[in-house]
């Protein structure tokens, strides 16, 4: 968690930054592997309206 303090920002400026995430790994033979990985996040600007959402990703890789 990101914070500053709100009397040394513009307005607009980035007041707090928050995020979580996560990993998942599996090897599912010696040449397959599929991954997931999944954030969150939440923003606050000053004197704009907050931001948050989350974010999921797929990966998989085959090996030669």
């Amino acid at each position: 968690i990101d914070r500053a303090r709100s009397a040394d920002l513009p307005a607009g400026g980035l007041l707090r930054n928050s995020t979580v995430f996560a990993n998942a790994i599996w090897d599912i033979s010696r040449m397959t592997q599929v991954s997931l990985a999944g954030t969150w996040r939440r923003t606050a600007y000053l004197g704009l309206p907050a931001n948050s959402g989350v974010g999921l990703m797929l990966g998989s890789e085959l090996r030669f």
